[in-house]
């Protein structure tokens, strides 16, 4: 356990060194509001704001360069828990609320004591975690040492959740400072992104990871095209006259289309298919997995099945890569 931890921490640390070199990280702060005239306490708040900013940035970067978070897998209950349904990701299995839980992470990297990407808060200013006021809690809370009163909220969200501390309860009326420091959105690119690194060790500066997240969101782009054009030899309008079967006896034994269409499947990719997931492979190409009568019992991850996708490349895409690698 020492030795795993001793290279997990040293992963990191090659990361941050690559880091440091970097550029400058863009700003992502959202929402802020100045409702005061304390100069000191603006002052204070735009520190911790930028602060925290930069590191919520930082460990994103982090996340998605290396999904298996290294030294950090057991940071608290978020990185176990992400650990978990990162390998049942990578397993081709169902994951629930899995953006959530990579916000979580991010969250937890930045406010935990033992990560390096915890900032140091601003003199004489200390920093709280997930303090509840009443039906509202914000995720960081900058307070005076010197008093013990609140200065500054701050929400961790990702950018596609923006502005929606405006939903939340009076943040206006229960502190004059606030903002939001947002992350990218997890999206099916970024996690095509994160499979490509799943060994990796954290090496990845700022220009490597723009450059290589551009390249997988593209990749994705044209391979969802690709899979939306091919699920339409699987829609039931284009099949239904080949199931040998009367629609009557179709309605009343949901298994003759699920059969039908599972082995059409296997035999197409040339691979073995599991019925469950069949209807969740159905909905990475867009097919309406209900058409073939899965829907009580059945539960449909897109992910999942594009996962699945990927895994099982027809022989045309096989040569294409392998041409492509030699050019």
């Amino acid at each position: 356990m020492q030795l795993q931890k001793s290279f997990g921490n040293r992963a990191t640390m090659q990361y941050l060194q690559a880091r440091s070199s970097a550029k400058t990280l863009q700003r992502a702060l959202e929402s802020e509001e100045y409702n005061t005239k304390n100069e000191a306490n603006i002052k204070s708040a735009k520190s911790f704001f930028d602060e925290y900013d930069k590191a919520v940035q930082r460990a994103y970067q982090y996340v998605i360069s290396v999904p298996s978070l290294r030294g950090y897998a057991d940071l608290d209950g978020y990185t176990q828990l992400w650990i978990t349904k990162w390998n049942k990701y990578l397993n081709n299995e169902k994951v629930d609320l899995m953006a959530a839980t990579f916000g979580y992470v991010i969250e937890s990297l930045v406010s935990t004591e033992g990560s390096e990407f915890k900032p140091a808060p601003p003199s004489k200013c200390s920093v709280a975690t997930q303090v509840t006021y009443g039906g509202t809690r914000p995720d960081l809370v900058l307070r005076s040492t010197k008093d013990g009163g609140d200065i500054a909220w701050l929400d961790l969200t990702a950018s596609n959740s923006a502005e929606h501390i405006y939903d939340k309860e009076g943040w206006r009326d229960k502190v004059s400072i606030f903002a939001e420091a947002t992350y990218p959105s997890l999206n099916p690119g970024t996690l095509s992104f994160m499979v490509q690194n799943k060994d990796n060790l954290g090496k990845l500066n700022e220009d490597d990871i723009k450059k290589r997240l551009a390249i997988a969101k593209e990749a994705y782009r044209q391979r969802k095209a690709e899979w939306i054009q091919l699920g339409k030899k699987f829609t039931y309008t284009k099949l239904k006259h080949d199931i040998g079967q009367p629609v009557v006896l179709q309605k009343l034994d949901g298994r003759i289309r699920q059969n039908f269409i599972h082995k059409k499947i296997m035999d197409y990719f040339g691979a073995e298919i599991s019925l469950k997931m069949v209807p969740s492979v159905l909905q990475a190409m867009r097919v309406d997995p209900t058409s073939w009568h899965f829907s009580t019992g059945f539960s449909v991850s897109e992910s999942a099945g594009e996962s699945w996708l990927v895994d099982h490349p027809l022989p045309t895409e096989v040569e294409d890569s392998e041409m492509h690698v030699e050019e």
